[in-house]
């Protein structure tokens, strides 16, 4: 009988588990675990080599990078694995790799599993294994100091960070200047002379911190107002010579896609339909994907900021506003409600500045900091329904004086309440988790790891 023979060995360095934030399963790998999977990919992937073979790999996204240039030189598509993941037991793995079959394979897994899974293996008459040491590179750690200018319909921010090539983004700086386009364009179409001058000065102060900042490379993206202003191909024109560089313009769908390549590197996704939302000041993003494959994706006039300028000019909203917001949501949103509800996504991820302000009040009110990090907090949406009460019958400074509210956002987090409200009450969704990373991480992620084309769509 044919003997399998079986490649094992734990993930490449990932980066400390000190200098990570988020979850454990999504600790990428560190400068030095890049050059050890390339030199991996060196010794196991020569022409042929694994043909037939099959490539697994723990869940786990450090993981998933060890095997990555492996994958691409031999074209095999690797099996993601729970059984292979951190905490699994030696003999469901074991299980798994017996059934191998004859040829090459190759199995990655993690350190606390790999001892006892090889010494289980090793005794297998119909198994020939082969246990991998880490490659001895050690590299001095890469990183690139990159920033991203994101002009929004909301406000200008600028994110400066270090980032190295499996996508570990340590900030360096956030600034943010608010001027409201959204706002402006809810009630014309195109941006005034005033505030299209205070646009441009406002960029080329933001380029002026990132150099100071030794920023290398400055990214520069223009979202809804610029897309929908009359005059907003002029002020891109404008805002590329103050800022030294052009004006990537994003459509809405880019958009969303963007974001949710950040999301699904921030936040644990199960291996089903996955709803993103991402509430700005000019549009209301949503994208229903499984992993990399997009089943939907709108972009949809629900901004915050637009909706808020078009019809609430009373504080505390008054009940015909509150009313003709509820109205203005439900009917945009109508169209999707039965696509939305067919994809069966089994979790709404919610990201955004308004998505994180709500965070940090649904913890404040809690009793706790409000300052923590709200990645992962889950917002239920009977607690969704009791800060929206809150935040539509509290005036401005009552806003202002509860926990973890911000003064620039508090006019408009009321019109936000609502709308993420309608949103999970007309798809029949539970609640949210919210995700602490958005476009402007999104931006970085696809150009350190050359995912920009990663989402594929899938049509029915």
């Amino acid at each position: 009988m044919s003997r399998a023979r079986i490649h094992l060995f734990r993930n490449t360095k990932a980066i400390r588990r000190a200098d990570w934030d988020g979850p454990d399963l999504l600790r990428p790998l560190a400068t030095t675990g890049m050059h050890q999977a390339r030199q991996l990919a060196d010794q196991l992937g020569r022409p042929g080599a694994l043909t037939p073979g099959t490539i697994w790999t723990s869940p786990a996204l450090r993981c998933r990078q060890t095997v990555d240039a492996l994958a691409a030189r031999t074209g095999l598509v690797p099996r993601v694995e729970p059984g292979l993941g951190p905490g699994s037991l030696p003999e469901k793995a074991a299980a798994l790799l017996r059934d191998a079959g004859p040829g090459v394979h190759v199995a990655c897994t993690h350190g606390d599993l790999l001892e006892d899974l090889a010494a289980l293996l090793e005794e297998e008459p119909g198994i020939e294994l082969q246990l991998h040491r880490r490659p001895e590179v050690e590299v001095r750690e890469e990183s690139r100091r990159l920033g991203v200018l994101d002009l929004g319909s909301t406000s200008f921010h600028l994110l400066v960070a270090d980032v190295n090539p499996a996508g570990h983004l340590v900030p360096v700086d956030r600034e943010r200047e608010q001027l409201r386009l959204g706002a402006v364009m809810a009630h014309d179409d195109e941006i005034p002379q005033e505030l299209f001058e205070l646009a441009v000065d406002t960029a080329r102060s933001l380029r002026t911190t990132a150099e100071a900042l030794g920023t290398e490379e400055l990214f520069v993206v223009g979202t809804s107002a610029l897309r929908e202003a009359s005059n907003g191909p002029l002020l891109a024109e404008a805002l590329a010579g103050a800022v030294g560089g052009p004006v990537r313009i994003l459509s809405g769908l880019e958009e969303a896609r963007i974001i949710f390549g950040a999301l699904r590197r921030r936040v644990l996704l199960p291996r089903a339909a996955v709803l993103g939302a991402d509430l700005g000041g000019g549009s209301l993003e949503l994208i229903v994907a499984r992993d990399r494959d997009v089943q939907l994706e709108t972009t949809l006039p629900l901004g915050a900021a637009r909706l808020h300028g078009e019809i609430v000019h009373s504080d505390p909203m008054r009940n015909r506003e509150l009313r003709a917001v509820c109205e203005r949501a439900d009917q945009v949103l109508a169209p999707w409600v039965e696509p939305i509800r067919a994809a069966g996504p089994r979790l709404a991820v919610a990201t955004g500045g308004s998505a994180r302000a709500l965070g940090h009040l649904a913890i404040g009110l809690r009793g706790l900091d409000p300052t923590s990090s709200v990645n992962e907090l889950q917002l239920s949406l009977a607690e969704l329904r009791q800060l929206n009460e809150i935040l539509v019958r509290a005036t401005h400074d009552e806003r202002v004086a509860l926990p973890g509210i911000r003064r620039r956002r508090a006019d408009l987090l009321p019109t936000a309440a609502l709308i993420f409200t309608i949103l999970a009450e007309t798809l029949g969704i539970e609640g949210f988790t919210l995700c602490d990373w958005g476009l402007r991480e999104g931006i970085l992620l696809e150009t350190v790891t050359g995912e920009r084309a990663g989402l594929e769509t899938v049509r029915a």
